[in-house]
This record gives structure tokens, sequence and C-alpha cells, in this order.
């Protein structure tokens, strides 16, 4: 394509190639025309990963320093509004700099979305008190970092509504803190941080929680509008959990505890447990009375996949689709007595059809 045709494009789709561009590409389009020059420096979205950092640069120390530079000069010739900015992990425990790069990001007042990314190392990176004064942001993303003390002027973020925290260092009131002070947070991810033992969650208006690691308590205090949640946890009272959970339409839980979800519409279910002993008592508990959609991924056929099965089909008054995603993609063929079997279990709902699928869902 000729120059002019180059200078001639939409901003908007110029602007469109530079964000799909690594960012030390983005630069080079300086020389495609005069209409290019410089458009770099407007974009609002600045992203650094390994891609930021030629390959001819070797070594932890010599990676960082260049990157170092890098991001001081990206944000020094920076002349438009910055509403991203992500590390991506790659940092091993960040480095001097990134307190610097916060600082001048909070200043702009435009940041929306902030990642820091760092990879996982026992060195964590201090989160600078500076970050707080970030009031603009809607999105905050942290992995690898140490969140050990709120500043004591810190009064909550008004504006985000979407928080994650991956391998973060913190303690049990910090955490509890800060997101009881974040009163529009809608999407809430906690993944092995292993420093926190208890997770109290205030948030109103909180809709989607995912938690994983190992924790001695889960309470959600005031979540009436969470309708998605997931647990990867290692956790006696996942029960208790969920009885703050009134409204959840969707469920994923990698642990037996199942026997809790007597007011959930839906379930995604990867990890089997055997249920046997459950179907031969004669209790009349009002056990999955709402739930209307099962998903069962990896089923092999065996006694308990075949008892659960049953005991679901068996509880579950609404229930309108059982889908199973067997392990092996011939599994119909090799075992159709298994198959069946399953089509011919009395069900509690009249409308309950069972299906198997081949291809699980992403």
């Amino acid at each position: 394509m000729a120059s002019d045709e180059l200078g001639n494009l939409p901003k908007e789709v110029i602007e469109k190639i530079l964000m799909l561009l690594p960012i030390r590409d983005a630069m080079k389009t300086c020389v495609l025309s005069s209409s290019w020059k410089n458009r770099w420096a407007s974009m609002p979205e600045l992203v650094f990963d390994t891609r930021s950092i030629p390959s001819s640069i070797k070594g932890e120390h010599g990676r960082t320093n260049y990157l170092a530079k890098f991001v001081d000069k990206s944000l020094m010739l920076h002349d438009g509004i910055i509403s991203k900015f992500k590390l991506d992990n790659f940092l091993e425990h960040g480095c001097s700099d990134v307190d610097q790069w916060i600082l001048c990001l909070s200043r702009k007042k435009t940041l929306k979305h902030l990642a820091l990314l760092f990879k996982n190392t026992t060195n964590t990176y201090q989160i600078p008190s500076c970050l707080f004064s970030c009031q603009t942001l809607r999105k905050l993303e942290l992995k690898s970092c140490k969140l050990s003390l709120l500043p004591s002027q810190y009064q909550g973020f008004d504006n985000i509504i979407f928080l994650k925290l991956y391998n973060v260092t913190i303690t049990n009131d910090t955490f509890e803190l800060l997101v009881n002070k974040i009163p529009l947070l809608r999407t809430l991810r906690v993944w092995h941080c292993n420093s926190l033992a208890r997770c109290n969650i205030n948030a109103p208006n909180l809709q989607s929680v995912s938690i994983a690691g190992s924790f001695e308590s889960i309470n959600f205090q005031n979540a009436a509008k969470v309708t998605s949640a997931s647990f990867r946890i290692k956790l006696p009272g996942l029960s208790e959990a969920l009885r703050g959970l009134d409204r959840l339409e969707a469920v994923c839980i990698c642990h037996p505890f199942l026997e809790a979800l007597w007011n959930r519409q839906s379930a995604v279910l990867h990890e089997k447990n055997f249920w046997e002993a459950r179907l031969l008592r004669k209790e009349e508990d009002d056990v999955f009375n709402n739930l209307k959609t099962v998903t069962l991924s990896g089923f092999k056929g065996v006694k308990n996949d075949i008892g659960f099965s049953q005991f679901i089909l068996l509880n579950a008054l609404r229930l309108k689709t059982f889908c199973i995603f067997p392990e092996q993609t011939a599994f119909m063929k090799k075992k159709p007595h298994v198959v069946e079997k399953m089509m011919q279990f009395q069900r509690a709902s009249t409308i309950a059809k069972v299906v198997f699928k081949n291809k699980v869902p992403v």
C-alpha cells in the first residue's frame, strides 16, 4: 500500500491498527506517512509485555533495565489520555520505577484499567499508596504482589466494578476493608492468595464471584445480587458460603459439596463424587428443587458417575437439560449400554432431557 493510501485511512482505523500492535511496533509506524507520525503517542491503551523487549536483550537484569527505560520513554512522550496501563507477566518482582509509573498515571486522572501482573516469585512487589489515589479506575488486576496495609486515608474506590487478586499477599483485615469500600463492585476474582484465611465479603452490587485456594471460611454478608459463582477451594464449610448467595443462577464447584445447591438454576460440574449412599436415604429433603440445567464433563461411565447422574435426575424437580460430555469421544460407541441405562433412569421432572455430546464447551 502506498504511503498516501496509508495516510488517508480514517483516524479510527489507524487507532484500531495501533491498538492491535505491540507498543514497540506501534512506535515504528511513525515512518509510514506524515499522518502516522507520533500517532502512537495518543494511544489510550499501553500494554507492556514480552513483546516490548527485543529478543537480543538477555538476562533478567538486562530485560528489567530495558523495560524500565522503555516505559519511562513511552510515558514521557505520550501526550494523550491513558485509559489502560498493563504490565503483563514478565517482570519477576517489579522494579523501583513502577512506583513512579503509578504516580504518573494517578496524576493524569484518566486511568480506567490498571493491571500489574508480575511473574510468580517470592519477592513480591509492594503496592504503593499512590495507587489508591487512582479514583477513575473501573478495573484493577493485581498478580504476585503485596498489599500489606491500606493507606490510613483510604476511603475506597468509588468507580471500580472489576477486581482481580491473583497470588497477592494480603491480610484478612486488609482484604475485607479493600472490598467493602468498593460500592460498585460487580465482579470479584480471588485466586490463590495463600496469606488470606478468611473471605468476608460485603458487596451489595456484586454479580459474579470466583474464588480459588485454601480458606478457613468464606462469608457473604451482603451479596444479594450474585447470580454467578465459581469455587475451586478446599473448604469444609462451603455450604455456609453458598447460604449467602440466594439468587445464584450458575455455579461451578470443583469439590464434593453439591448437596448445598438447593436453590440453584444451573451447575457446571467437573469432579466426580459418590452418591450411591445418598440414593438409599429415605429423607424427603428439598434438594435441587430449582435446578434447571446441568453440564457434566469428563464422564467415564463408572459407578460413581452413574450414581451421581441418577441422584440428580431423581431430585431435580424442574430440570430441563442434563448435558453429558464423555471423557472419550467414542464413548457412545464403546459403552452403548451405559447410554441406554442413563436414558431409562426415572426422572423427577417430566420435561428433563438427557443429552450426550462429544465436544466439551469452552
